[in-house]
């Protein structure tokens, strides 16, 4: 007999959503219910697919303080599974670690809390296989050993889940807390690895799956793209895991090029395309950076510009439910420049361009290089071709680094990223 259970991680319920009092009313009220708007998403799905129970594998609340409000909201959530049946198992994390004094709501009696060590609590209902869960609760926010070890397979189930809020040994592009390694948790002979911690969904590993699901709600621009769970349908034979979308806020970077727009109102057109594009049942908040080059770069460069530029493209949807709201743009465009003009010119970068085509050729330029007596060793010679395209590769980057010293900083936004 299979197992059906989701696996989430990363609420950070009541999470506060910075520089919201710069976004329209609605949208700010939006974004600040939107962790509990993707709680009740979560909870739903999981009651229409029938799932035997729900994993939460660490940092349900976002900080120490649990608000009351946060608290509130999961209680009744959690009463909600129990009256249809659903079990639920927690490990606290780094952000709700045990060691608080803001444990002020009780859990119904459906939902299982690991303590401060690694220990096994089954789920075990008549009529369906026999699980047993493995995890273990922060006993303070910071855990910096490696608890994997603890984690010991206990005889007598049918199907055996590690719960794990950590990150891989070795990387360090988020905080470390109890880190593990892969061969470590495979070592287990475990049938599935719930992780926590990381705000990206991942799968470290197909035999036994390990899977972070990511948060259930971006909180800003760095967490990008849809956001959810995992529902997982475990049986001997494999596991299929499939991914639930819960945000209600999602943020995209989004690139856009003015190579082929000729005017203002095209590069609009442009925009309001994407947006079009970009639309769906979630509000999407976006930040546009601008690149290519054409008539438009030195317009773009005037702020004047860029701030009915960015208010034409917000007009209307404060009001959508279905928002998509540009938050900034951002100008990386070049300016289109005539080589055979620009060769002609008494300036700067006239002698420049007339400099980097002396007599002299690239090996010269690069002679302590060529003659060096490592590095030789591994350098072919150069024929003509080779050197006219270096020597033009080199003129685009000095023509183009010249122009960028006029942009320096020059970006309209409407609040920090």
């Amino acid at each position: 007999m299979s197992i059906r259970f989701i696996h989430a991680a990363d609420c950070h319920l009541d999470r506060p959503f910075s520089g919201v009092s710069q976004y329209p009313p609605h949208l700010a009220e939006r974004f600040q219910e939107s962790t509990f708007t993707a709680l009740e998403r979560l909870i739903g799905r999981a009651i229409l697919e029938k799932v035997d129970f729900i994993i939460f594998a660490g940092d349900i609340y976002d900080q120490n303080h649990r608000s009351l409000r946060a608290q509130k909201r999961f209680v009744k959530n959690m009463n909600l599974l129990r009256n249809h049946d659903i079990d639920v198992y927690i490990t606290h994390g780094n952000h709700d670690f045990l060691d608080d004094k803001n444990h002020l709501l009780n859990l119904p009696e459906n939902v299982h809390v690991f303590g401060p060590t690694v220990s096994m609590i089954p789920f075990d209902k008549q009529g369906r296989p026999r699980v047993h869960l493995y995890g273990f609760s922060y006993p303070k926010r910071h855990v910096l050993d490696d608890m994997s070890y603890a984690y010991q397979k206990k005889d007598g189930a049918d199907y055996h889940v590690g719960i794990l809020h950590g990150s891989v040994l070795g990387n360090h592009d988020h905080d470390v807390y109890a880190p593990f390694t892969i061969k470590s948790l495979i070592e287990k002979d475990f049938d599935y690895w719930a992780l926590g911690h990381i705000h990206k969904r991942q799968n470290l590993n197909n035999e036994p799956p390990i899977h972070y699901p990511g948060n259930i709600q971006g909180a800003n621009i760095k967490e990008t793209g849809e956001k959810g769970a995992l529902l997982v349908d475990l049986d001997h034979d494999e596991a299929k895991v499939s991914f639930i979308q819960t945000a209600d806020v999602i943020w995209l970077d989004e690139i856009v090029s003015v190579s082929d727009c000729s005017s203002i109102d095209g590069l609009i057109n442009k925009i309001e395309s994407l947006k079009e594009n970009l639309r769906q049942e979630a509000g999407v908040i976006t930040r546009l950076t601008l690149t290519g080059s054409g008539p438009l770069h030195y317009m773009l460069y005037d702020e004047t510009v860029l701030e009915e530029m960015l208010d034409a493209c917000r007009d209307g949807e404060e009001d959508s439910e279905s928002f998509v709201w540009v938050m900034s743009i951002h100008v990386r465009t070049k300016p289109e420049w005539d080589r055979e003009q620009l060769l002609s010119s008494p300036y700067f970068t006239g002698d420049l361009l007339r400099l980097s085509h002396q007599e002299s050729t690239i090996i010269d330029m690069v002679s302590d290089l060529y003659n060096h007596r490592r590095a030789k060793r591994y350098l072919d010679t150069l024929n003509k071709d080779e050197e006219l395209e270096i020597l033009n590769e080199a003129e685009t980057l000095l023509i183009d680094g010249l122009y960028d010293l006029e942009k320096d900083g020059k970006n309209v936004q409407n609040q920090s990223d």
